[in-house]
């Protein structure tokens, strides 16, 4: 059987890319002949991008190569919103008394939490990124708390490789966006170990919102009481945590008035996993290994075999 395959973007920098990657070298593992149009842009690394010639010859792919004027811009609209949380996460009492202990996140990292910025942008909202991440760098030298430094690094984007390794470094991986598919970054935190904080989106609910690992809530009181009561019993040790969200003005915009309420959810979510991680150090592999058995690139390309056979046989 003869596939086209058809992105739009660069198949090498998102998660579509590696998408297309992985599903045309299981295409070619199952005998399939692959052809591929994909997009790229005009300047810049992108432009260079070639795939391995032993996933799919040169002779069947064709680059469309464009200039990017009138695309939207990479959306950092959320990445502000984690980073005004860490502010506050800084200075709960729940964290502060671990501060001047010994504990398995000291010796791992220090101070007691420490956050790696991976992902690339452009413009005003990669600008605002920096700036409130070097808030966050800077705030014990102007005195508002002594806790708060050496807490963040920049890397930028990484290639695929460079993030799993980081990953695989990780306790606690969030990615608190406004608008998404099925964020594939997600099950690979997931499957390198990582405990995940993520918003109730439509994709994400799909896969993870109805298993009984995953902590959903709105933020509330009653409920963060109880998860910390879980917590700290030892009673509960949750993978993921889904955000739910307020209603939205656009697609990937909150409302202005919803804007302190956001940030106050997270960062009680993100406290409450730090103080899971000091009491629980390791990871429920088993959970990690259930939620992602079944996203394999060959146990879904299987599945896209099916659809394939069936639209042939009808």
């Amino acid at each position: 059987m003869k596939i086209l395959h058809i992105i739009s973007q660069a198949p090498d920098f998102t998660g579509s890319g590696k998408y297309i990657q992985a599903i045309l070298r299981c295409a070619s593992e199952n005998g399939y002949d692959n052809f591929l149009v994909a997009g790229v842009q005009s300047n810049g690394v992108q432009s260079d991008f070639s795939l391995n010639t032993e996933i799919i010859s040169p002779e069947k792919t064709m680059f469309v190569r464009f200039n990017g004027i009138g695309l939207k811009t990479v959306d950092l609209k959320s990445v502000p919103w984690l980073l005004k949380s860490l502010r506050q996460v800084a200075n709960k009492p729940s964290l502060q008394q671990h501060t001047d202990t010994e504990s398995y996140l000291e010796t791992a990292f220090s101070p007691l939490w420490h956050i790696h910025l991976a992902g690339g942008g452009s413009g005003c909202e990669k600008d605002e990124c920096l700036e409130l991440a070097n808030e966050l760098e800077s705030a014990s030298e102007v005195g508002s708390n002594s806790n708060v430094r050496n807490r963040v690094t920049v890397h930028g984007a990484l290639s695929h490789e460079e993030l799993s390794a980081l990953m695989k470094k990780a306790h606690l991986f969030i990615l608190p966006s406004f608008f998404e598919g099925l964020p594939l970054v997600v099950m690979e935190a997931l499957a390198c170990g990582c405990r995940v904080i993520t918003t109730s989106l439509p994709g994400t609910c799909e896969v993870l919102g109805s298993c009984d690992s995953a902590l959903l809530s709105n933020g509330d009181s009653e409920f963060l009481d109880s998860a910390d009561s879980a917590i700290s019993g030892n009673s509960y040790k949750n993978m993921v945590t889904l955000v739910e969200l307020p209603e939205l003005e656009t697609v990937d915009k909150p409302y202005n008035k919803d804007l302190n309420h956001l940030e106050a959810i997270l960062s009680n979510h993100i406290a409450l996993s730090i103080e899971q991680i000091i009491q629980n150090p390791e990871p429920d592999q088993e959970t990690s290994h259930r939620l992602t058995v079944n996203y394999t690139w060959e146990k879904v390309f299987e599945r896209i075999d099916k659809v394939y056979y069936s639209q042939i046989q009808k």
